[in-house]
């Protein structure tokens, strides 16, 4: 599932730049990494099993990790099927020792999605090992809707790990304004293990779930919880797995509209070798 969110990476990748080990002696030129993810639901009748497949690239250059991914979608939800291209451009760049901001672009086509939308956020480091992050963007479908949203939080670093909270005030053309949740801890080193817990809670936009039909169901309120290990093999390969569990429910009367489970698999490889960053 994280690798089918574009909301997970805006909200938390650029934390794992902003770190110090994520510029390693042996690091990468670039990595390739290819994963699938498949969602299934209750009642199955009416939703699921969706597919996400995702292709993506990331090069390092000097103070700055561009990177470029791909995902191809197909939701079954009882007879009907919808398919859907998606695509991201993005930024991770180091402004100094304490600050660093993270840029993307998007654009989806198909009957999933028909959408543009673009974000921008900063991290300023205001204290030792502590971080505070802001940052905004917005969403808009081929319909006309548009949905604009904010992303203010800290990142504690601690040894081996990041602790991150967002909170993210929600704006939805034509609809009541709302808000969601999102926390992560992340433990280990990159180029052994890390492992990666994510919980996130409220009415989401649409870069913070992994459902970009949220919107159109704006009346629900969400909670996933997503468990991710990211292991290396060794220092140009590795393998991703990731356990998603999530509730649909109706944000008047509660009533529950699904639960989903999920899996990822995914394997990445590194190519070349980065300089250090000056």
């Amino acid at each position: 599932m994280r690798r089918a969110a574009f909301a997970v990476a805006i909200a938390l990748a650029f934390v794992c730049f902003a770190a110090p080990m994520a510029y390693a002696d042996d690091q990468p030129a670039a990595t390739i990494d290819v994963s699938a993810t498949t969602l299934v639901f209750s009642p199955q009748a009416t939703y699921g099993p969706w597919q996400f497949d995702t292709v993506a690239y990331r090069a390092v250059s000097g103070n700055d990790k561009p990177g470029l991914s791909f995902t191809a979608r197909s939701d079954r939800n009882g007879r009907s099927v919808d398919n859907g291209r998606f695509y991201v451009l993005d930024d991770y760049h180091r402004l100094s020792d304490r600050a660093f901001l993270y840029g993307a672009v998007q654009i989806g086509d198909g009957s999933v999605f028909p959408s543009t939308g673009a974000f921008l956020e900063g991290d300023l480091s205001v204290a030792p090992r502590l971080a505070f992050g802001a940052g905004g963007g917005m969403y808009h479908y081929a319909n006309g809707l548009m949905q604009r949203y904010l992303s203010v939080g800290p990142t504690y670093y601690f040894p081996h790990g990041t602790a991150t909270v967002r909170y993210l005030p929600i704006w939805t053309q034509g609809q009541v304004a709302a808000s969601a949740v999102l926390a992560n801890v992340s433990v280990g080193d990159p180029g052994r293990t890390v492992t990666s817990l994510t919980v996130q809670g409220g009415v989401q936009p649409v870069f913070v779930v992994n459902d970009p039909t949220i919107a159109s169901r704006f009346a629900d309120r969400g909670v996933t919880v997503d468990l991710a290990i990211k292991h290396w093999v060794n220092p140009r390969l590795g393998f991703d797995v990731a356990l998603d569990y999530g509730t649909e429910s109706d944000r008047n009367s509660g009533a529950v509209v699904y639960r989903r489970r999920g899996i990822t698999l995914g394997i990445f490889a590194g190519m070349g070798h980065a300089p250090k960053a000056p």
